[in-house]
């Protein structure tokens, strides 16, 4: 259980980092959308490997508004796409 514990918390960690980067980093269509997309896949390991009784509340708000930023991310690149 603490390799599993370890292993959360710097995936979370990544995580935040990540979602700091999406709503303060450089804009960079290409670099948001790649780490929108490295978002979005650790998410998606995390929440399947570990259930929600795992993660406290803030967790799960981190998760959710990192999922949210991600997805309006990737939204936003494809929206861009079909207009040009």
């Amino acid at each position: 259980m603490i390799e599993s514990t370890a292993k959360a918390t710097h995936a979370l960690e990544l995580i935040e980092e990540g979602l700091q980067y999406l709503r303060w980093g450089p804009p960079s269509e290409g670099r948001n959308l790649e780490v929108a997309q490295s978002l979005l896949d650790t998410l998606g390991s995390l929440t399947v490997e570990y259930g929600p009784e795992f993660f406290t509340d803030d967790e799960i708000k981190l998760i959710s508004d990192t999922t949210v930023a991600a997805l309006r991310t990737v939204i936003a690149h494809i929206t861009q796409e079909n207009y040009e």
